[in-house]
């Protein structure tokens, strides 16, 4: 083999190693998790006080969305590369949005079974 087809399979061999990305340049950004947590907790709080039934639609867009982000920051190649980038504070906004969208749902419901009660008591006097 020449020196010339030598240097290009070594080149096209470590090529994959010259092309580095961020991690967090394929994850969403800090604003994004916010504004989905913030938009996703009000929806489904909402959704469950005044359309239960519509729940089995609105709740797994949010839920989904929450539960593959923190399938990503619990991988344990990707995941502390993320909280290297991205820092302790995007890891747990991420947990808590998750958890502040699905606690929505039983607050919902709740504030609904308070209202329905509270209705029967104002009507039957």
């Amino acid at each position: 083999m020449d020196r010339l087809h030598l240097i290009s399979l070594v080149s096209l061999l470590l090529f994959p190693l010259s092309a580095y990305a961020e991690v967090m340049d394929k994850e969403p950004s800090l604003f994004l998790v916010i504004l989905l947590g913030i938009f996703g907790s009000v929806a489904t709080l909402l959704t469950a006080r005044f359309k239960p039934i519509l729940l089995l639609i609105v709740a797994p867009l949010f839920l989904i969305y929450f539960y593959a982000l923190l399938v990503e920051i619990n991988d344990p190649f990707v995941g502390p590369a993320i909280l290297k980038e991205a820092g302790s504070f995007y890891v747990n906004s991420a947990y808590f949005f998750a958890c502040s969208i699905a606690l929505s749902i039983p607050l919902g419901l709740l504030w609904l079974r308070w209202y329905k009660q509270h209705n029967k008591l104002i009507n039957k006097d």
